[in-house]
């Protein structure tokens, strides 16, 4: 008499690898991805989603630097499964991040404009009464 075993292993490849240049962090993405339909600002809300971060902030690159625009299928610059996009921020939000992650809550203020001085909550609840 013979036994038989018998395993399964589900293998999950991410659809694209995503790298965070400002903490050379590698992000897997495994949501599903057809490249020959699927719109730059898809990707782009895609990874705002994976993120966290508003799509205002970023700008998503291929390997040799192309930015991927937002209506241009991702097909066109090369893009297939296991490919990377690079997730660079725009001037000035590198250094809210950083103190955003560093929990540094001093050095991330809003200014009102007029005469510079820093908002807190209390004093733009003061100025909506």
């Amino acid at each position: 008499m013979f036994q038989v075993r018998v395993s399964f292993r589900k293998e999950d490849n991410p659809s694209i690898l995503l790298l965070w240049r400002l903490k050379s962090i590698m992000i897997p993405v495994f949501s599903p991805i057809v490249f020959h339909a699927t719109r730059g600002r898809h990707l782009r809300a895609l990874v705002s989603r994976e993120t966290g971060m508003p799509v205002g902030i970023f700008r998503l690159t291929t390997d040799v630097g192309v930015e991927i625009f937002d209506c241009n299928v991702l097909e066109s610059y090369g893009l297939q499964v296991g490919s990377t996009v690079y997730l660079e921020t725009w001037d000035g939000w590198n250094e809210l991040i950083r103190a955003a992650i560093s929990g540094v809550a001093e050095q991330v203020r809003f200014s009102n404009g007029a005469d510079r001085r820093p908002l807190n909550c209390n004093t733009i609840r003061n100025q909506r009464s």
